[in-house]
């Protein structure tokens, strides 16, 4: 929940134990809490990469207590094969309904993405 810009997202980071091949995809599939489909967000692995992050769109619905599913696969870029795949629930302590209406604060450091 960012009480400054309104608005509320998933983000992680995916960190590698052993080496993949390059080309590999890594797919976070998350759970939409507003109840539509799920968002699906893909990188590509190199070999100098140790970390993926994932950043979802904002989130509409999220309320305090539940559990929303995330799930990460590990594809073979030449078939779609899932190579790997685990899953587990992210639960928010806080709320939706307690973000403001519109962001509190407008300018450089204080939008989307900077």
């Amino acid at each position: 929940m960012n009480y400054r810009l309104a608005s509320a997202e998933y983000g992680f980071v995916v960190k590698r134990l052993r080496r993949v091949a390059d080309g590999t995809i890594l797919e976070a599939r998350l759970e939409d809490p507003g109840g539509g489909a799920p968002f699906v967000l893909r990188e590509t692995a190199s070999w100098d990469r140790v970390e993926y992050v994932f950043r979802s769109p904002t989130l509409r619905g999220v309320r305090a207590g539940r559990e929303y599913r995330v799930e990460v696969r590990l594809i073979d870029p030449a078939d779609g094969r899932v190579l790997a795949s685990v899953a587990r629930g992210f639960r928010s302590e806080v709320d939706q309904s307690v973000l403001p209406e519109r962001a509190t604060v407008v300018g450089p450091g204080h939008t989307p993405g900077s």
